[in-house]
């Protein structure tokens, strides 16, 4: 009998089939890190966007806008369309207004005015004057605010213990500081007429923004008289300045004058100065 030869298995061909099996095995995919940078952002501001909506329903208004603010807009990673930023600088600025922080909510109102150049028809007409009068630190016309009033929703016009709105008390603590722009004092009861409220109501804004620093001045309650603030005018330290000189000057002359030997002497050490 022969011997029963043993015989291996046959070999598979190991190079032509895992080339095969690496062919079907998907590459991972190379995720560029601005890539990663650019979602995480888009991420968290879906987040916010998102929170801030639950926090305006509960009427948590500031933390609201603070989650708002919190959003990266001027991103130097990805591109955030200028129309969005400018509602959202809206928004932020009416969150505030709700919380009754008109300082805050300058803020953002600024920036809005600033965005609306670049995305000027995505913003409602009624809100390009009222920006722009802010932003010019200019009186408000009671026109200009109804029109702006109208875009608001139900909540954001609703009525303070005192029958006003956050929009009308916004309003009248704007035009006080413009009106302490443009006169050094003013008549409780022309300021109330200028802000549309009672004289009394008028002198207790002012002597409240007054308290709070947030507006400089001072209250003759005898008079019946605001007094606001000196506001020193860029030319008054250098015309100052040239006062100071000219009356060196007049001093000097006055000495010569007074002692013209000295005159003399100062024209003979001087090394032929100014001729007589």
């Amino acid at each position: 009998m022969h011997a029963s030869e043993s015989r291996a298995p046959p070999l598979r061909a190991p190079t032509v089939a895992s080339q095969t099996e690496r062919s079907l095995t998907p590459a991972s995919p190379t995720i560029h890190p601005s890539w990663r940078q650019v979602s995480f952002e888009e991420q968290a501001t879906v987040l916010r966007e998102n929170l801030a909506e639950v926090l305006e329903k509960e009427e948590e208004w500031s933390q609201a806008a603070q989650t708002l603010a919190g959003i990266d807009l001027d991103s130097g990673v990805r591109n955030v369309d200028p129309a969005y930023k400018l509602r959202q600088n809206v928004r932020i600025a009416m969150l505030y207004l709700e919380d009754d922080d008109p300082i805050s909510a300058e803020q953002f109102i600024k920036k809005a005015s600033s965005l609306m150049g670049a995305a000027k028809d995505e913003l409602p007409g009624s809100c390009q004057p009222l920006l722009r009068a802010v932003v010019l630190e200019r009186i408000l016309r009671r026109d200009e605010v109804e029109l702006f009033g109208g875009t608001l929703k139900p909540h954001q016009r609703a009525l303070l213990p005192d029958s006003t709105t956050v929009l009308d008390c916004a309003v009248m603590q704007h035009n006080l500081l413009a009106a302490s722009k443009l006169y050094n004092n003013i008549y409780v009861e022309e300021l109330g007429a200028l802000l549309g409220v009672t004289p009394e109501r008028a002198e207790q804004v002012a002597a409240d923004m007054m308290q709070e620093g947030r507006l400089q001045g001072s209250i003759d309650q005898v008079a019946s008289l605001i007094h606001f603030a000196d506001r020193e005018e860029p030319l008054v330290p250098w015309d100052a300045r040239i006062k100071a000189l000219c009356c060196r000057v007049n001093d000097i002359v006055d000495a010569f004058t007074e002692h013209p030997e000295a005159s003399a002497n100062a024209r003979a050490g001087g090394g032929g100065g100014v001729g007589g």
